[in-house]
């Protein structure tokens, strides 16, 4: 569950509102898939009553963190992924894992995953175990994410909110954390389309992009012949907070560093990633640790990953907190995508896609600023 702490701190039914009527935008009579880990179950129960006020039919599916390590360790590919994010077939079938087939006019996705991930890996398991968890949950389903969020065939909303555990084990409060994902859910949508339709427009004439930031991030590359995807402009999927403005990177002409804040993204360490031609070259762990750099090197695909998304967020209620995609659609901030771009617009197909995200970058379109400091200029 999202504990008593999320309970108290977000309000439910705001919240349910605003993924009811705004994102989802429910109509009479729709049915309305709401999948997730269990964790999601007391803000599924709220968004479920908000659904029937409407006159729609919600259909709740949810697994445990039990069967979704299951699935990992029985080598089933498919079914894990599926049980981490269900594909969505046609303009209105859902196949959920266990080969559970719903018919739904719109779906909501709980990004849970396995929410005690840790536990799992610090309980006897073994390392090939442990390690198999890691290239699902890095790759797998990120891949499946993210051709559903480029074609989707019915309205789609993946919703991100930590759990607890995670905020409080990131080194976060809660009584802060909670209040900022509420805010950053319920930002006025038509303000986040402006946002991004003035940076994606930057974008659409940009040949040259420079990024740099005070901890060390100095890299260029092109964006020619290439058009940013404005993420709510697109009305019938989102990531939930939502709001960037991404393109794809000519895959060759990518080269310099990017530093990667540990707190920012997650991460137990700082680091910085070194391209050249469009290729990761190497990790390197800011402070020589240089065990926990290799494990996540090899993680990432180090050496020889492509850089394939560069993105700008666009959110004015979002933050950097490094503790889910929300840190990607804060306003002042980049970034960086290495892996699949396959499913954005680009040439470049892998098995993994992940994002890492600059504070206070300056952005440098053709030369002229939009971002000074991680302020909008």
């Amino acid at each position: 569950m999202l504990g008593q702490s999320g309970r108290e701190l977000i309000d439910f039914e705001l919240v349910s509102r605003t993924l009811v009527e705004s994102y989802l935008e429910v109509r009479q009579g729709d049915r309305v898939v709401l999948y997730g880990n269990e964790y999601y179950s007391d803000l599924f129960d709220v968004i479920g009553q908000a659904c029937r006020e409407r006159g729609a039919y919600p259909i709740e599916r949810r697994f445990t963190d039990a069967e979704l390590t299951d699935a990992v360790l029985s080598c089933n590919a498919e079914e894990a992924a599926r049980m981490g994010v269900p594909s969505i077939e046609g303009p209105d079938v859902v196949h959920c894992f266990g080969g559970t087939v719903l018919s739904a006019d719109r779906a909501l996705i709980g990004m849970g995953l396995l929410r005690d991930t840790n536990a799992f890996r610090q309980s006897g398991v073994q390392r090939r175990a442990s390690q198999r968890v890691d290239e699902f949950l890095y790759c797998v389903v990120i891949k499946n994410t993210m051709m559903q969020l480029q074609h989707p065939s019915m309205p789609l909303v993946f919703l991100d909110i930590p759990s607890q555990e995670n905020v409080e084990s990131g080194g976060h409060d809660p009584l802060v954390v909670y209040p900022i994902y509420e805010r950053a859910i319920t930002a006025p949508l038509p303000e986040i389309r402006r946002i991004e339709e003035r940076v994606g427009q930057a974008l659409d004439i940009t040949c040259d992009v420079q990024v740099t930031c005070p901890r060390g991030t100095q890299i260029s590359f092109s964006t020619e012949g290439r058009t940013a995807t404005r993420e709510a402009a697109r009305r019938n999927v989102y990531q939930v907070p939502c709001g960037e403005a991404f393109v794809c990177p000519v895959e060759n002409t990518v080269n310099g560093q990017v530093y990667i804040a540990g707190s920012v993204n997650g991460l137990q360490c700082d680091m910085i990633m070194e391209f050249e031609n469009g290729r990761a070259l190497r990790l390197q762990s800011v402070d020589e640790n240089h065990l926990l750099a290799k494990a996540y090197a090899s993680a990432y695909g180090v050496p020889g990953e492509s850089l394939g998304e560069f993105g700008v967020g666009a959110n004015p209620e979002a933050r950097s907190l490094g503790t889910g995609f929300m840190a990607e659609k804060a306003l002042g901030t980049v970034h960086f995508g290495i892996g699949d771009n396959s499913a954005l617009g680009g040439d470049h197909s892998s098995t993994r896609h992940v994002d890492f995200v600059v504070i206070e970058p300056t952005l440098l379109l053709d030369g002229k600023p939009l971002l000074e400091r991680g302020e909008l200029v």
